[in-house]
């Protein structure tokens, strides 16, 4: 009896390492291929978020594509929430955005679906399959390296569900009366048992972190016996345990950021609400659209194939049908989650840049994308400044000057606060596996953003030779005042190009007109330098006053190097 005792036991640790195993394998899978296919896509996606706009339509579709290429909705709501927290993203964009991530999260249950559970699965398939991609792997040439990963990781996220699979069905729990009798006595107590199987979606879902990983436990738990109406009540259940991650990452951010993520947490809640109350005409609504198809009826009988079709639609038709219904009605959830989240201070309404861990090491192409649309921000600080230096030469009105030089010192900390994050965030990003290209987008932005802190330095420099002269009573004739304020339009044309090209990724439309202005300023420069020296030789300046002014004249022309060498650079 011993003996047996033993075995039994041992039999069910076997199962639970078993499966544990499985899951292991499916995760390790899953991780893989989504970073082969980012990797892969990172250029699309770039493209495809650049594109974002006011329109909620625009929103709603670039977070579907967005979700549908990386396969993650964890990491897609993480970048979400990051942008909002750098300010990239309004709230009401962050919203249409989480919208549409929530419909291409859905892809990945009809996947299951063709891949796992249907007769043209790929278990026939896989050792072919991971013979044509191992070799792929070890290829130099990048873009087959990653489609070797892309399928390697494929194959391995399907063997791991393949298995998980078999696992539950090895356990026959159909056929166990006991296991039987406490799934139906569950099923019996009504809106009580949807509500308890929900909230185990919920944690399921949170403790693994993935959506993706719940669903495989659905599909496969429910081809061993789990009944339809309590499968759909998890599958509710994950969708807002998908939130989770957007939360926890949200924890470091400021206010913008924890709207984002609040704003998916109530949007699944409210799907959970309106689904429940018509929660039984909708199960029988998606047994019939079911019961359609050869598949049966996946009330009446439990063919894996039913059931698996049967969840991948309600996860598609939940959320489908929740943003239909909703994004009509984005500007009041805006109104409201800022109604329920008030800033405890003024730094807490900041924009800044915050480097998400969740999101980095697996979204790395988009967060290139945040450090780029940072970098835009830079240009705008740097062409305020250039606009306060040349109020503060053209007007000497102590009291504006005053406030002029506390906006420049305090733009001149920003930048520099600017430079260190994106600096650091870079090396983050550069940390990681990164193709070739983008480890190039890194190099230069590196290069930029330390370019554009000197040119942030040079203005407040310029704002200290000013206020010194100031203090001294030193004024600049008007011939001084004129070839000034003929540099720094100039100058300003200079930076308005330089941001249009940050901003546009633009690197031929314009690099003429940067090129001509360059020359202009240098030229201008040039001159400006002789006829300094030649009146400081004969004597017709005033000493003070002439260094001041040549000192101006000097930094200029070093800010417009460092544009020209911004400029220089593919972006």
């Amino acid at each position: 009896m011993f003996i047996c005792g033993s075995r039994s036991a041992m039999n069910i640790v076997y199962t639970i390492l078993s499966i544990i195993g499985a899951v292991g394998l499916f995760i390790f899978g899953m991780k893989i291929m989504s970073e082969g296919i980012q990797r892969f896509a990172g250029k699309a996606m770039q493209s495809i978020v650049n594109k974002v706009a006011s329109s909620t339509f625009k929103g709603i579709l670039t977070g579907f594509l967005t979700t549908s290429l990386i396969q993650s909705s964890s990491a897609a709501t993480v970048m979400i929430v990051s942008f909002a927290n750098a300010g990239i993203f309004k709230l009401r964009q962050a919203i249409s955005l989480i919208m549409g991530a929530n419909i291409g999260t859905t892809v990945t249950a009809w996947l299951f679906l063709v891949f796992g559970f249907s007769k043209i699965g790929v278990s026939g398939y896989m050792w072919p399959l991971l013979a044509i991609a191992t070799p792929l792997v070890f290829i130099r040439r990048n873009n087959l390296q990653l489609l070797g990963r892309v399928l390697f990781g494929f194959c391995i996220m399907f063997l791991g569900l393949g298995q998980l699979k078999l696992f539950f069905q090895a356990l026959s729990l159909q056929e166990n009366n006991e296991f039987l009798s406490f799934l139906y006595g569950l099923s019996e107590m009504g809106m009580v048992s949807i509500l308890l199987f929900i909230f185990i979606g919920t944690v399921l879902t949170i403790i693994v972190q993935s959506s993706t990983v719940a669903m495989g436990f659905t599909l496969a738990f429910c081809s061993s016996g789990l009944p339809l109406e309590l499968g759909i009540a998890l599958v509710l259940g994950e969708n807002l345990g998908t939130t989770s991650t957007a939360n926890i990452a949200a924890l470091v951010a400021n206010i913008h950021g924890k709207r984002a993520a609040r704003a998916h947490t109530l949007f699944n809640l409210i799907s959970i609400a309106w689904f429940l109350i018509f929660y039984y005409p909708l199960v029988n609504l998606v047994d019939t659209v079911i019961s359609w198809s050869n598949l049966g009826s996946p009330l009446q009988n439990s063919k894996p194939e039913a059931l698996a079709a049967a969840l991948a639609f309600t996860h598609t038709f939940v959320n489908i049908t929740n943003t239909i219904l909703t994004a009509p009605f984005i500007g009041k959830i805006e109104q409201f989650i800022c109604k329920i989240s008030k800033a405890k201070n003024q730094k807490d309404e900041e924009y800044n840049l915050s480097y998400m861990e969740q999101g980095i090491t697996s979204t790395s192409g988009l967060y290139v994308l945040e450090a780029k649309k940072q970098l835009v921000m830079f240009a705008i600080m740097l062409r305020k400044m250039s606009e306060y230096v040349n109020q503060l030469i053209a007007n000497p009105d102590p009291d504006l000057n005053e406030d002029l030089f506390v906006k420049l010192e305090h733009y001149e900390k920003v930048t520099h606060k600017v430079q260190e994050e994106v600096s650091t965030y870079l090396a983050k990003i550069s940390a990681n596996d990164l193709s070739e290209s983008m480890a190039l987008d890194l190099k230069t932005m590196l290069f930029v953003v330390n370019e554009m802190e000197r040119c942030a330095i040079k203005f407040l420099e310029m704002s200290s030779i000013i206020k010194e002269k100031n203090t001294e009573n030193i004024w600049f004739n008007s011939t001084q005042r004129e070839s000034l304020k003929s540099l720094f339009i100039l100058l300003d044309k200079a930076l308005d190009l330089m941001y249009q090209k940050l901003k546009h990724s633009n690197t031929s439309s314009n690099e003429s007109n940067h090129l001509q202005i360059l020359t202009q300023i240098s030229g201008q420069f040039k001159q400006y330098k002789a006829d300094y020296l030649k009146e400081m030789t004969q004597a017709n300046m005033h000493i003070k006053s002439g260094l001041f002014y040549y000192e101006l004249l000097n930094l200029c022309d070093k800010i417009s190097k460092h544009i020209g060498q911004i400029s220089s650079r593919k972006i």
